[in-house]
């Protein structure tokens, strides 16, 4: 979906079983949109090859397209931006309509300012998007003509994993985080016994690896890991 308006002004000086997983990651939506994902230092990833599964997870792991899920990337460009005053308050405005949207994780990201003209893409994960981002990003351009703004929906994968113990450690999370995709459209959260990810591009093989990864460092056979879908 594309929003624009042709009368161009000077700008003033981010289903079931949704909504409750995306609760698990409400901390990454308070976050500063310059901040990245929560840090880890995660082990170097093992490399998997294309096509396998490693035997120990095949009997926990459901295939991935039980998993999928849509997320969307809303675009925004606004031009005649002259000064960094603009650009913080074109932030804010952003940060406000778009990142603050109830019910949703998202995040501002890829911010550019270039020829006095400002970019940036706001990732976010909501229950019955791309319907309430592109809401958001009609309610924007109502407010602000002058704003151009494009909502793409963003194939994912989300899902929950979790340890049939009850307790685990620091070391689990980062080993499963090793084994997927990472970026600005990802979110995750974590604690000692379970992670909720969601995010693009993820593949068979990567779940496989990581569900692997966070039994092997909790010292559990992978059938004690549960895969639980973010969406269903």
């Amino acid at each position: 979906m594309s929003l624009s308006s042709p009368t161009a002004r000077r700008p003033r000086p981010l289903p079931l079983g949704l909504a409750a997983a995306l609760a698990g990651l409400a901390g990454l939506a308070q976050a500063p949109a310059s901040a990245a994902v929560r840090p880890v230092n995660a082990p170097a990833a093992r490399p998997v090859v294309a096509g396998t599964r490693p035997a120990a997870a095949t009997a926990a792991t459901p295939p991935i397209s039980a998993l999928a899920l849509t997320g969307t990337a809303t675009r925004v460009t606004v031009r005649r931006i002259f000064r960094t005053g603009q650009v913080s308050w074109v932030n804010h405005v952003i940060d406000t309509r778009l990142v603050d949207v109830d019910g949703c994780q998202a995040r501002r990201s890829a911010t550019a300012w270039r020829r006095h003209v400002y970019r940036s893409t706001v990732y976010a994960i909501c229950p019955g998007a791309p319907g309430v981002a592109e809401a958001a990003a009609k309610a924007l351009v109502r407010s602000r003509p002058w704003y151009r703004v494009s909502v793409d929906p963003v194939a994912m994968v989300g899902f929950t994993v979790l340890a049939g113990v009850p307790s685990g450690n620091d070391r689990a999370v980062p080993a499963a985080l090793a084994q997927l995709p990472t970026g600005a459209s990802v979110f995750f959260e974590g604690d000692d016994v379970s992670l909720t990810w969601a995010g693009p591009g993820a593949t068979q093989a990567q779940l496989d690896a990581a569900v692997a990864a966070f039994a092997r460092e909790l010292g559990i056979p992978a059938t004690q890991v549960t895969v639980r879908p973010l969406a269903g």
